[in-house]
């Protein structure tokens, strides 16, 4: 059985094989992932991946695609890693590296029915398409600019997400609405 401080120390030892001296930009595909989420993701959407989450996918890939040649680029690593994450997003699941039986998405979502957490993580895979289709130009108009509009629909996957985004809001007004009708008190009566 493995102590809890050496559990800490062994993703530093892992990840401590990501330089590009070892075969690739695993750390900076890594690095550009965080980013993104930091900047794109989590402001428009909450916390649906952590620093943790994305950590966690690298050292699965590593073991999923030890190939070199999936390392060697940045584009290459960070194609690796989104395939990955939409892989997992799409099963909602993503195994713990130390503990496998344990998914890292039911750690965020334990309480209510799961409709958020589908939710969620239907709109990350469409992020996560749209990134996986041109990421420079992904990064270029999602990335929040000073003083500076950003450009209109660039393909037909950002249309797509755009889509998504309304009829999901509309579920949710519906839902809410729905609710809210059931829960208010004597209304029956008012109209009578």
């Amino acid at each position: 059985m493995v102590s809890g401080g050496s559990l800490l120390l062994m993703p530093r030892q892992l990840f401590s094989g990501t330089s590009t001296v070892t075969g690739g930009q695993r750390r900076e595909a890594l690095r550009l992932l965080k980013f993104i989420n930091k900047e794109c993701w989590v402001p428009e959407y909450g916390k649906i991946l952590t620093s943790y989450h994305l950590k966690t996918m690298l050292l699965w890939a590593q073991v999923i695609h030890p190939e070199k040649e999936k390392w060697e680029t940045l584009a290459s690593s960070l194609k690796t890693l989104l395939s990955l994450l939409r892989h997992c997003v799409n099963k909602g699941k993503l195994p713990h590296y130390f503990l496998r039986d344990f998914n890292l998405f039911n750690k965020r979502y334990r309480e209510g029915s799961g409709f958020y957490e589908r939710l969620a993580l239907q709109v990350l895979d469409k992020e996560g398409e749209l990134l996986e289709e041109d990421p420079v130009r992904y990064i270029s108009l999602r990335v929040p600019k000073k003083d500076a509009e950003r450009p209109g629909a660039f393909s037909r996957a950002e249309v797509s997400l755009q889509g998504f985004k309304a009829s999901q809001l509309k579920e949710l007004e519906e839902k809410r609405l729905y609710e809210w009708e059931e829960e208010e008190p004597g209304d029956e009566n008012v109209m009578a």
